[in-house]
């Protein structure tokens, strides 16, 4: 081995040095161009916290009055029959109903004014400031054929229990079809990315039916239902409380119903969705009912399956842009 002089080694550690404070300077001036260039933008963020319930049909008050307990600032809301616009303007409210699938009208009541209304009046966009627009659509499957009922064995509306899967798949497709139909052209009339969809559909996601919960025993088979899986096709590819719980064996999120009969199922068939986007971040979703065994929000003196006999679901969105 050749040795190496104290001379000659300290030479070549000093240029080592040399070329490292070069290398080290040379990163740092690229580093800080970056930091320069990224400092000539802004990401602007606003949140939007968006809840869906059906109503039962109770009236004004009462909504106003659990509206405010779960501090959002949207409500999507089935079976208005019961609310007074009126009564809600002059709280300082806005809101919209619309007709759904020839049932009791929807209603989407707002701390936010109305900048404009979907085609098909299922949706309103919300100017949330900096450029930022949020698309709200509110919708109500038909109540029945109820889907689980059949495929659980449980007789409901003049429909029969059957172990037919295809069949009462497309039994189902059928009744909400013109629903999903105006949907999907509600969509396709989007002008702002920022799109949610909120509602009672009356059947279940098309995420919450699958292998892991048939093996489970929490379901009698793995089915992506038709309504939820054609809007996501359609584009509104997110399940708000999917994205924070994915997994629908530990997190089945049931919101059918607060109070069960003899024989029932527990399902879930009230929830948002949402186009999913980098602009877009889902920061919570939780359940709020009667229990915490049930539900993630409990309202204190609230007796929950007394009022509502759905559970409600409240969804958090992040939405950001550049500017």
């Amino acid at each position: 081995m050749k040795r190496v002089s104290m001379r000659n080694a300290n030479r070549i550690c000093g240029n080592l040095f040399l070329l490292l404070a070069v290398f080290l300077f040379a990163g740092c001036k690229s580093v800080s161009r970056k930091v320069m260039a990224d400092n000539t933008s802004t990401v602007v963020t606003k949140t939007l916290r968006v809840a869906t319930q059906n109503l039962w049909g109770k009236p004004t008050a009462v909504v106003l009055d659990y509206f405010n307990r779960i501090d959002v600032d949207v409500l999507c809301a089935q079976e208005c029959g019961n609310l007074s616009e009126a009564e809600i303007r002059e709280k300082g409210l806005y809101v919209h109903t619309h007709t759904n699938n020839g049932q009791v009208e929807c209603s989407i009541i707002s701390r936010y004014p109305f900048s404009g209304v979907t085609p098909h009046k299922y949706g309103v966009y919300i100017d949330l400031g900096e450029g930022i627009v949020a698309l709200v659509i509110n919708c109500h499957g038909a109540y029945k054929p109820y889907g689980p009922y059949q495929l659980e064995g449980i007789a409901y509306g003049g429909y029969e229990p059957s172990d037919d899967v295809d069949k009462v798949f497309e039994m189902n497709r059928e009744v909400r079809q013109e629903m999903v139909d105006k949907l999907l052209e509600d969509l396709a009339s989007a002008t702002t990315p920022f799109i949610s969809v909120s509602g009672d559909f009356n059947e279940p996601s098309w995420l919450d039916w699958t292998e892991q919960t048939r093996s489970a025993g929490m379901t009698p088979h793995a089915l992506q239902w038709p309504v939820t899986c054609a809007l996501s096709k359609g584009g509104l590819d997110g399940d708000a409380y999917r994205t924070i719980h994915p997994n629908p064996v530990t997190h089945p999120g049931y919101t059918w119903t607060t109070c069960p009969s003899a024989k029932d199922t527990r399902d879930r068939i009230d929830f948002t969705l949402y186009k999913i986007s980098s602009n877009t971040a889902v920061r919570s979703c939780q359940i709020i009912g009667e229990s915490y065994e049930t539900s993630d929000i409990v309202l204190p003196s609230f007796t929950f399956e007394k009022v509502f006999d759905h559970r409600g679901v409240r969804t958090e969105f992040v939405y950001s842009v550049l500017k």
